[in-house]
């Protein structure tokens, strides 16, 4: 890495940083991400509807990472996550609802991986995760009320590219603004609604329509 100029030694011995050439591999792959053009316009329109937050995300080993991120203008508090921030997916909406789109067999093989990350944590976070897998094949949308933090509130819902790939977008908010009654009665209808429009549009499925 350091001869292809993405690493750089670091002032302290043996310790490495990235460099200015990693920041074009970071906008490599975004720019690769070809449905974040398409999707942004509906990511914002979600954003200022809820007056909160909503990102696009991609898996990348046990977390989603964000690949989009909207925020209301009209907002007074809004999610202060940026493209690149990593959330887990275990505990994060996002998370869930990627999780709940997969097939019992991948399924089986990431809660593999994921209970070796948490390691002595995961036998009080597997019901949770697993109880929020049900849930969300049920209702077509993961909701998490103070779930990841407790102040926060958001729901999710995944959807698949035209190659097949599973992402998932969700809109988010502090809890005093987006209440567990708002957010089931008017966010996820238009969360679920802004998935298959982004899905019909890169000619992708909206995942969520696959599990009910």
């Amino acid at each position: 890495m350091v001869g292809l100029g993405y690493l750089k030694p670091a002032a302290e011995a043996d310790h490495y940083e990235l460099s200015a050439r990693s920041v074009r591999l970071a906008r490599a792959f975004l720019d690769s991400v070809d449905l974040r053009a398409i999707a942004r316009p509906h990511l914002a329109g979600l954003a200022e509807f809820a007056g909160a937050s909503s990102f696009l995300a991609v898996r990348d080993a046990t977390d989603m990472v964000l690949v989009e991120t909207m925020r209301s203008r009209s907002a007074p508090v809004s999610l202060r996550s940026d493209v690149g921030t990593r959330l887990s997916l275990a505990t994060s909406a996002l998370g869930r609802a990627w999780l709940a789109a997969l097939g019992e067999r991948a399924l089986a093989q990431v809660l593999d991986e994921l209970a070796a990350v948490h390691g002595n944590k995961w036998p009080k976070l597997r019901p949770a995760v697993l109880r929020a897998i049900t849930v969300t094949r049920n209702e077509g949308c993961c909701v998490s009320i103070g779930d990841w933090h407790p102040e926060i509130n958001t729901a999710a819902v995944p959807l698949r590219s035209a190659e097949g790939e599973l992402l998932a977008i969700n809109c988010g908010g502090p809890s005093y603004l987006l209440s567990e009654r708002r957010l089931r009665e008017e966010i996820m209808p238009r969360l679920v609604e802004t998935a298959r429009t982004i899905a019909g549009e890169i000619g992708g499925s909206a995942a969520s329509d696959a599990m009910r």
